[in-house]
């Protein structure tokens, strides 16, 4: 348990909490700033987030309870609990707050800072000291202008918050279900799948009259498009062009490292002697106060000895400074002259507007700079419109981070890119898992629209005879299941396999990757022995599998044959047993196995879902959908 692990390492998890804690509190600091933004992100006035119990909830009225939470969890990070010991601050949840808080309040549970005294005693015990909590509260930001009774009482209301939630008791878990939990991160399961996709079938379905498709394009013509959903979309996303400059250090390295001379790598080595200090056992500041201190200089290894090690780590600085100025230059006589004077004549634009007077002043156009990069020796590139979901998986940059160092933390392509408040023209340098750079603009950028129907009716009709076409390719794949079950089932035990060939009885057929149907979660960063839930295998055989499919797929048994269609509804797949992998009871009872994580998390996930159940019930109380998500939550795509 959290609290547990606390006790045993209270002084250095303190040290670690705080660090990641206060990271934390600034990045959720910097959302609620955003989401509480007016006129900025021309969302004037207090928009109306949800109506409970007959009371319109505006987007102020959800900035006490988000704070309050911040400044709680941010506290429960120092001692072990967790970043989100009481909550996150989304919408959805700061509403969901609101309909807890007024469930304490109606059943009378205590909060405030006594109530927080009381619970932390009794989960903490000695642990929490008068000393651990000044130590708490000299980390915590703001520390000057909240009082320890203040923090206290954030903590006391959110714990009250939390105990009306816990409120539908703690669900039964069995042995059973922790050996399921096991079973699906561990059993490796391969299929045999026969493809029958809805659009072999489209000679089946009869052209569909003009009526219908107006009403088809009606229906789904504000609906953005999504390949892993069974209904199309219409509507053109918001679409993001970006020049992008880019660079190899590593490939840039080894061309330089043939030219480096001794001379320049004894150069290096004087200016780096002190990276190669010889190892020992006493500390560098033995003599520091000591008067014969240059009696025992440092010892460093000799240029002979890291001599191997230089013509490389000299070629890696060099291809980095040789980047660094290439963008440097292309950014200083290109890139910000433009950008300075598109700003200045937008602003003047907007100016202009504000007083009534028309301008007659043109905007600048851009100009690719593929020239200054070819000048440069970089690589140049100019994507197509992409759409967010494209740009999540385009090519290298996809994963490339803000910043100039890989894994630097900073927001990824994607985020950067598609960021309502990003500039357009602004250079922005990135770079990848693989270490390469980049220099990167927007210069274009087209919010959603609906299109017309005479611009995409042969769209609307293919999605229309798609829909139509489904119940013809699950007829077929459940005519070939059933024949392909009889074989099987007649099979002796010196038939040959039906599979043993590319085909059977004329279909293709694939086998899947032996895989788990659960992937086991990273570990939770400032929780130790603790890991975030497991998520879903990928089944590379078969995109978008989605639930329904892979839940036939693992249950499926020797000699027996099942349809199922993938999740966009796109292709029925016949899905017959290839083999599979057991997990051993015996390794999850192991005296080095992981029996009680496994049942931490089978136990955490009957709890979420438990808590779940009731919050439904509390939302219909309150005069909700039970499955009510806000506007900024359901659409963000749309919204952008």
């Amino acid at each position: 348990m959290p609290f547990e692990v606390m006790r045993r390492h209270q002084k250095k998890l303190l040290v670690i909490f705080g660090l990641m804690a206060m990271v934390s509190f600034v990045l959720a600091d910097s959302l609620q700033r955003f989401l509480y933004s007016n006129s900025s992100s021309g969302n004037t006035g207090d928009p109306t987030v949800a109506t409970l119990y007959g009371r319109t909830i505006h987007r102020s009225d959800l900035r006490e309870i988000s704070s309050e939470r911040q400044f709680a969890n941010l506290f429960m990070s120092f001692v072990g609990g967790g970043q989100r010991f009481f909550g996150g601050v989304s919408t959805r949840e700061l509403v969901d707050g609101l309909i807890l808080q007024h469930e304490a309040d109606a059943l009378g549970i205590p909060g405030g800072a006594e109530a927080a005294r009381e619970w932390l005693k009794a989960s903490l015990g000695p642990t929490m000291t008068a000393e651990l909590f000044q130590a708490i509260m000299a980390r915590m930001p703001e520390h000057r202008r909240l009082s320890g009774e203040q923090v206290l009482a954030m903590v006391g209301n959110q714990f009250r918050l939390l105990s009306a939630r816990r409120l539908a008791g703690s669900p039964v878990v069995t042995p059973l279900d922790v050996f399921r939990d096991y079973r699906d991160q561990n059993e490796r399961v391969s299929a045999y799948a026969f493809a029958f996709p809805a659009a072999d079938y489209l000679k089946e379905v009869p052209e569909p009259s003009t009526t219908q498709v107006q009403a088809y394009f009606d229906q789904y013509k504000d609906v953005l498009p999504d390949e892993s959903r069974d209904t199309p979309g219409f509507k053109v996303p918001r679409l993001v062009r970006v020049e992008i400059l880019s660079a190899d250090p590593i490939a840039l390295g080894l061309k330089l490292k043939e030219s480096i001379k001794e001379d320049e790598l004894k150069i290096y080595y004087e200016n780096h002697k002190s990276e190669y200090k010889r190892p020992t056992e006493y500390p560098d500041d033995l003599f520091v106060n000591d008067s014969k201190a240059e009696l025992t200089p440092p010892q460093f290894q000799t240029f002979d000895e890291v001599k191997p090690f230089l013509a490389s780590s000299l070629a890696a600085d060099k291809a980095q400074n040789e980047i660094t100025d290439a963008f440097n230059a292309i950014r200083d006589e290109v890139l910000e002259p433009f950008v300075d004077r598109y700003l200045e004549v937008v602003d003047e634009i907007d100016q202009s507007k504000r007083q009534g007077r028309t301008l007659k002043i043109e905007v600048p156009k851009w100009q690719p700079v593929k020239e200054a990069a070819a000048k440069h020796k970089l690589d140049y590139e100019l994507t197509p419109p992409l759409s967010r979901a494209e740009a999540e998986h385009y090519g290298q940059i996809h994963d490339a981070e803000v910043g100039q160092a890989r894994l630097s933390g900073g927001r990824k392509f994607v985020d950067e890119f598609f960021d309502p408040k990003s500039s357009f023209f602004v250079p922005i340098e990135l770079t990848d898992f693989a270490g390469r750079r980049y220099l990167a603009r927007k210069v274009e950028d087209d919010a959603p629209r609906i299109p017309s129907l005479d611009d995409i009716r042969g769209e609307v009709v293919r999605a229309w005879k798609l829909e139509q076409a489904r119940p013809f390719a699950e007829k077929a794949a459940k005519a070939f299941a059933e024949s392909l079950a009889k074989k099987l089932a007649s099979a002796g035990p010196k038939t040959e396999s039906p599979f043993k060939n590319e085909k059977v009885d004329g279909k293709p057929f694939v086998a899947t990757d032996p895989v788990t149907k659960l992937t086991p979660g990273l570990p939770i960063p400032g929780q130790l022995f603790m890991s975030g839930p497991p998520t879903p295998s990928e089944i590379r055989q078969i995109p978008f599998a989605g639930e329904t499919l892979r839940d036939v797929l693992f249950q499926l048994a020797p000699k027996q044959v099942e349809v199922a269609s993938d999740q966009p509804k796109t292709t029925y797949y016949a899905l017959a047993l290839n083999r599979r992998i057991p997990a051993p009871l015996s390794a999850l009872y192991a005296p080095n196995g992981d029996y009680f994580r496994y049942q931490a998390e089978t136990m955490s996930d009957a709890r979420e879902h438990q808590y779940e159940a009731w919050m439904k019930e509390l939302r219909v109380r309150a005069g909700l959908d039970p499955n009510w998500t806000p506007r900024d939550e359901a659409d963000r795509e749309s919204e952008a």
